[in-house]
Order: C-alpha cells, then structure tokens, then sequence
C-alpha cells in the first residue's frame, strides 16, 4: 500500500508515528501531574497559613512569659496588662488555626486543649503575678511555674508537627515530579524509537533503496558509462525520475556517437532531439555547422594573438609601476595598525580600573551593612529598665537597710542586673564581631586599590594561598547577601593544601560569583535558597565553582554573559563578570557557565593552573 504514495504521503506517514509518541507521552505527563497539584492545595490552603499561625501563638505566649517576669521584678503591675494582650493574641491565633480545613480530629482535640489550658493558666497568672509584682512574693517562688513550662513545651511542639508536615508535603512534590519526569521520559524514548524504527523502514525501503541505485547510475555517468538503467516502475516522483534518467541515457549515447562522427572529421551528421525542449542535441547540430566557419576564423585569430602579445608587454610595465604604489599603502597600514594597538591597550586598561571600581563597591556595600548593624544593636540596648533599677535605688538612700531586707523588689534586683549585664555582654560580642567585620572589609578595599596599582606597574603577584581560607573569606564578604536571603551554604572543599595563585585576584573573582548568585536566588524567591561552592583539583587545574538554585540563565546568553556591559540586572552595568574573566585569563585561567535554563539555577566556573606550594 505504501508503494502506491507519493514522497510527500511517506513522509507524513513518518511524521504521524512521532507525532503519535509525543501526544502518550504528555498524555501520561497530565495524568501523573493531578497528584502533585493535590499536594500543592493542600499546602496552599491548609500548612502554609497553619505554620505562620502556630508560630504567631508561641511568639505571642512567650512575650506573655516575658512581660509577667518584668512586672515581678520591675515591680510594675502595668506589665501584667500587657501580658494579657499577648494572652488574647496567642488565643486568637489558636482559633484561627482551629479554623482551617483538612487538619484533623487529633490536631483540633489538641488545638481545643491548648486553647482551653493556655485561658485557664491567663485567668489565674492575672492575679497572682499582679499580687507578685506588688511586693507580695518573688519569681523564685512561683507556683505557676509548671503551668508555664507545660503550655510553652505543648505550643513549641504543635508548631514544629505543623512545620515538619509542610516540609513533608513540599517533599511529597518533589519526589512526585521527579517520577513524573521520569515516567514521561521512559515513555518519551519508547515511542521515539518505535516512531524512528517505522520512519526508517519507512524511509529505507521506499527512498534510499531507490536513491541509492539512482547514485550509483549518476556515478558510472560521471566515469563515462553509458550501459547502466534504473528500471524503476513506481508511481511516485521517484518512479517518474527513474524513467526520465534512463531516456537521459539514450538520448546521451545518441549524442556520444555525434560527437565521435565530428571528431573523425565527418561534419555533416545530424542527431535525433528527443524533445523540441532537446538543448544539447540541437546544440551538437548547431557545433557542427559552426565548426566549418571556424576553421578560417582561426586562422584570423593566430593573427590576433601577436597583437595581444604587444599589449601584455605594456601591462606588465603598468603592474611594475602598481607595486611600488603598493608598497607605499602597506607602510602607511602598517603605522595605522600601531595606533590601533596602542588604542586597545588603553581601553584594556580603562575596562580594568572599571572591575576594581566595580569591586570596591561590592565590599564598601558589606561595610555600610556592618556599620547599620552596630547602629542597630546600639540603639536596642536596655536602658530603660537600669535606669529604674537606679532609681529604685536611689530612692531609698538613707533606708538601705530596711529596703534591701524588707522589700521584694530589692531581692529581685541583683538577678535582673545580672540579666542584664549577660545582654549587654551579648550586644557588645556582636558589636565586636560586626567591628571586625568593618576592619577586615576595609583592608580588602585597601588590598584592591594595592592590587590596581601593583597591575599598572608589574602585573599580579603568586603567593602561597590556603583555599579553605579564601572560600571563607569569600562568604564573609558577602554575608549580607546571603543572610537576607536565607541562603543555605554547602561547602565541597576537597583541596585543603596550601596553593600558589595570585590571592587578591582570586578574591575579587569569587567575591563577584558569589554576589552574583545570591543576587540571583533573591530575584527567584526560591523557597529553599541554597549556594554550592566547591574546590577540587583535576587534570593539573585548580577548579572553583559556585552554584546556586536561583533565577537560571537563558540558553541564548551564555554565550554573552562574559562580554563587557551585558547583564541581565535591572540595576547592574556588565561589568563584573566581564572584568573577572579578564583577570583569569591574565592568571593564564579560564572562567565558564552552565545552566540548564531559565529557573533552574546557574553554575559558574573559574579554572587556574595548579601550583602547589609545596613545590616551590
């Protein structure tokens, strides 16, 4: 049936057997996709707000706590109204959570129960804190203590069941989609080959075969054989050229023996046309009766020949004359390709000193970071409740004795101070740390200006470098980044022997990759931010490569993303990477990216060779 279609209908034939495997395989793609969006309602509609709710109750019951302990030792019962306030919150969140679908009779008996004992412990901490905070007793004594401990452990683990159930069912997604992708594909890869299989013989048994007896005929043509035919009777277009290349052939050999009558002399054969369309034969006609005229006409042209011998002479003074013009134009070329050059390096030093402005700015944003934090936590000290514990104080001098033996507040104050001195020891470990921070971003904005100069005179200098050390280096600088991102860091460090490299160099490098990708994961609002650094060493290279899960990279940029002023930024300028591939090829390196697409995160690459300092 197949041999009656013309080469148009075996094609579509072909064509429907692909066509046929791709429409299963995305019909099985639906069918195991309907799961996953179960799941995603579920977390949608049910786990998400159930998380930010349960954590709003352990918030708000734990500011209750706080405020009951201030109003005892601060002996200030306003306190015990602001703790009912936090009271009302973590009950109001309760039932709202009470309020959600799909929860279940076990977490809404649980729910019922916090509710209820979380209300009871509220009505009874009023009074008695109120009665605590007005002299009558101290917090060493507090019978509501397991009442406290008992709510907050049952709130602490309602919030972690509802969040381990969201990672749950966000896990559930995840492998879900990887059998999807797993099963599309199978089913995918059968049809192709089953579709390839039936084009093929499809192919090969209506077209090939033919095509190839077909080369073989114009192959022995092309030798000068003149005794093959194809024999072809099919309908279709090739069965048509097959009847067409075997009249070919005989009007062909008609045609050989006109020429070989011409040869011997004979001029006055004529040849049979095939068609009125026949150009060669009535060509061949034609060169027979031109070839009697031309017999005297080369003799005039024997006689036309000297006179162009005498003309060449002239020209081939003329072309003497040309090269010395020449000559002069390659001289002046060669002075303007000096200018060129000298202009190059000029704009190669200009794209240098723009990286390093460029890298400045990236540490000078860490240093305005560290300067913020330490305003902050300066401006979150605790003054207020020393400055009433001095007052309290001082409001007894004179009658210490008395105050410090018969008033309750004044046994509460050397554990508040001490609660309070441990604070501010806390605030000022983190101003310290944030100080050190400060200085070591500013040395490296020293170190980069030092680099700049060192370049415009000698070029970079190796030194013995510990990769452990500059990864750590790297993350520190960029620790902004990644903590507003909630970034998670995994570290594949299998290099941990001291390298000679060009340390500042390196530094400037991966301090722009690992910006990049945060950068990237915050654009995407991943819901797991993760950034991958690795350093391993394979084929005498030192390889760097940092990976993230973020924005992804079109396929049609990767070729462009390390040219000069691309970027894909609304606020970048294309500066960045370009200038660190420049300064790993001035390593004598290679930098590289790869990214599967748009959404699925990028790979950025940095190879330098491999020179350990053992070595040296």
């Amino acid at each position: 049936m197949l041999d009656r279609l013309k080469i148009r209908g075996k094609i579509w034939v072909g064509i429907t057997a692909v066509i046929a495997g791709y429409v299963s395989s995305m019909a099985l793609s639906i069918y195991l996709g309907r799961n996953g969006e179960r799941v995603i309602l579920s977390i949608t509609e049910t786990l998400l707000p159930a998380t930010s709710l349960s954590q709003r109750a352990l918030e708000a019951y734990q500011n209750q706590l706080k405020s009951y302990d201030d109003a005892v030792v601060l002996g200030e019962s306003a306190y015990v109204k602001q703790a009912q306030d936090y009271a009302q919150q973590a009950i109001g969140a309760l039932n709202e959570l009470r309020e959600l679908k799909n929860l279940g009779p076990t977490r809404l008996q649980e729910l019922s129960n916090i509710d209820t004992k979380l209300r009871y412990f509220t009505e009874m901490a009023q009074d008695k804190y109120t009665q605590m905070a007005n002299g009558a007793g101290g917090i060493e004594r507090d019978p509501l203590k397991d009442n406290r401990a008992i709510l907050e452990v049952r709130l602490t683990t309602l919030e972690r069941a509802i969040s381990e159930a969201l990672r749950a069912s966000l896990d559930e997604v995840v492998n879900d989609r990887r059998r999807e992708q797993a099963y599309n594909l199978a089913l995918f890869i059968v049809s192709i080959l089953i579709s390839v299989g039936v084009v093929q013989n499809v192919i090969s048994r209506l077209i090939l075969r033919p095509l190839h007896k077909t080369v073989t005929m114009l192959e022995a043509l092309r030798e000068g054989r003149l005794d093959l035919r194809l024999n072809i009777k099919t309908p279709d277009e090739i069965g048509r050229m097959a009847r067409a290349m075997d009249s070919f052939v005989d009007s062909l050999r008609q045609k050989v023996q006109l020429a070989e009558n011409i040869a011997s002399g004979d001029l006055a054969v004529r040849v049979e046309l095939a068609s009125d369309q026949d150009t060669l034969g009535s060509a061949m006609n034609q060169m027979a009766e031109n070839l009697k005229g031309h017999r005297a006409a080369i003799e005039l042209n024997i006689r036309d020949l000297e006179t162009q011998a005498i003309a060449l002479q002239q020209a081939n003074d003329d072309l003497v004359s040309e090269i010395a013009e020449r000559k002069e134009a390659e001289r002046k070329l060669a002075e303007t390709q000096e200018k060129l050059v000298s202009a190059s390096r000029q704009a190669g030093m200009a794209e240098v000193a723009t990286g390093v402005l460029h890298n400045v700015g990236n540490v000078l944003n860490s240093v305005n970071v560290s300067a913020n934090l330490i305003n902050e936590k300066l401006e979150t000290l605790e003054l207020s409740g020393l400055d009433k514990a001095i007052n309290l104080i001082e409001d007894h001098t004179g009658t210490e004795t008395n105050f410090w033996t018969d008033d309750g507040r004044a046994k509460q104050l050397p554990r508040y101070l001490k609660l309070l001195g441990e604070r501010f020891d806390t605030t000022r470990s983190n101003v310290y740390e944030e100080m050190a921070s400060l200085n070591k971003n500013i040395a490296h904005i020293k170190d980069i200006v030092s680099v700049q100069q060192a370049y415009a005179r000698t070029g970079g200098v190796f030194e013995s470098t510990d990769p452990v050390e500059l990864i750590e280096d790297t993350l520190n600088i960029n620790r902004l980044s990644i903590n507003r991102a909630n970034i998670k860091v995994q570290r594949n460090l299998t290099v941990t022997e001291k390298v000679r490299l060009d340390r500042q160099k390196v530094l400037q490098i991966l301090v722009n990759l690992v910006k990049n990708a945060a950068d990237s994961i915050r654009d995407s609002k991943v819901l797991a931010p993760e950034i991958e650094i690795s350093v391993i060493a394979e084929s005498g290279k030192l390889a760097f490569a940092v990976q993230d899960n973020g924005m992804g990279i079109d396929k049609r940029n990767l070729t462009r993303i390390f040219a000069h002023g691309f970027t894909t930024k609304h606020d970048g300028h294309g500066f960045g990477l370009h200038t660190a591939a420049l300064a790993a090829q001035e390593m004598g390196g290679s930098t590289a990216v790869k990214s599967p697409g748009l959404g699925l995160g990028a790979t950025f690459e940095l190879k330098l060779p491999l020179k350990w300092s053992r070595d040296v």
